[in-house]
């Protein structure tokens, strides 16, 4: 048989003369691998992994005396070893802001001010020693309205509480983006960590809608990108 007749012949004639091959009894791979996906976390395996990332922020205001005239106290998040991450209304008017070593309560440690925005009521501290950070964003564009969030910050001075809620809505005032949560939230909450139920962190608590249900907010991690870049 010529080449060109054996071209023109049906696959079906032609393998009842050749070898059928074999075929693999193995399950195809997956497109995505179940591996190399985020996992979802326990609130016991949140806690545990992220609540060294999280302190509570004292803000106090001395006068030339050295006396205290006012203070308040909020919560802040590492971002890096040394930054931290906290609300410009917790450190407003207050010349001394500390934080105490979860490793060591007696120690004090006082952190300068090297960024911050009244409109986006955000700040970054530095401190000289280096803590636990996180190293797990997610923008608001990749936020979704129902998911799983757990909050970690100092409501009242608790310090390092942890409450479940969900998204529950994603809000734009003029150009900003808020992350509306049902996680608790009250004084002290402010500056405090808003997590994805993989653990990470997608915004910073900032306030609740006293007297109006379970209306709080957070602000998106876009938003601390952007003070990061100065713009």
């Amino acid at each position: 048989m010529s080449a060109e007749r054996e071209r023109m012949q049906p696959v079906a004639t032609r393998l009842k003369a050749e070898e059928k091959p074999e075929v693999s009894q193995a399950k195809p791979e997956p497109l995505i691998k179940k591996e190399g996906l985020p996992r979802v976390l326990s609130a016991v395996e949140l806690f545990e992994q992220n609540s060294p990332t999280v302190h509570m922020v004292y803000a106090v205001t001395f006068d030339q005396a050295g006396e205290a005239k006012k203070a308040s106290s909020g919560s802040g998040v590492m971002i890096t070893p040394n930054y931290m991450v906290t609300n410009y209304h917790v450190i407003d008017g207050h010349n001394f802001i500390a934080t105490r070593d979860q490793r060591d309560p007696e120690d004090i440690i006082e952190w300068d001010v090297i960024r911050q925005s009244k409109e986006k009521d955000l700040a970054i501290l530095r401190s000289p020693k280096e803590y636990p950070y996180i190293k797990k964003f997610i923008r608001v564009n990749k936020v979704k309205v129902g998911q799983k969030v757990y909050a970690i910050g100092s409501p009242e001075g608790l310090e390092n509480t942890l409450s479940e809620g969900i998204v529950s809505g994603k809000r734009k005032v003029d150009t900003s983006w808020f992350i509306q949560t049902t996680v608790d939230m009250t004084h002290g909450s402010s500056g405090g960590a808003l997590f994805s139920d993989t653990g990470a962190l997608i915004g910073i608590t900032t306030k609740g809608k006293e007297g109006g249900g379970n209306l709080n907010f957070a602000i998106p991690m876009d938003s601390v990108e952007s003070l990061i870049r100065n713009k």
